[in-house]
């Protein structure tokens, strides 16, 4: 789904309806290990926020999760980046809720947030 479909007539109701729909898309998703956050994912930056990068653009071999999936688990924050000009950029990223990425690094692939996107992404 292109990002390209809210634009500035698109009211935050309809934006929050149709992103609620949206699927993420993870190239590395055949290996529990990419579903940890890496050292430098704990370290959120101007261009890289502190989170788990997806994106809303699937590319070949890719994994995809529902965004509503991943927010009724109670378990994850799934921020729709935009640039300074308030587009979407294409880049989502996926927080831990009730923990820290400095956390979820550490436990790895043993953390509940690793385990439960290891049981929700699906191949694409």
């Amino acid at each position: 789904v292109a990002a390209t479909v809210i634009d500035a007539t698109t009211t935050e109701k309809q934006e929050n309806e149709y992103i609620y729909r949206w699927y993420v898309y993870d190239k590395g998703y055949k290996n529990i290990n990419k579903l940890v956050p890496r050292l430098k994912d704990t370290i959120g930056t101007e261009s890289h926020p502190a989170a788990l990068s997806f994106s809303v653009f699937p590319k070949e071999g890719s994994g995809r999760v529902k965004v509503s999936d991943l927010r009724q688990t109670g378990l994850f924050i799934v921020d729709f980046d935009k640039d300074a000009n308030g587009n979407y950029t294409g880049h989502v990223s996926v927080k831990p809720l009730g923990g820290t990425m400095e956390q979820w690094f550490n436990e790895g692939i043993y953390s509940r947030w690793t385990q439960s996107l290891n049981i929700l992404i699906q191949p694409y």
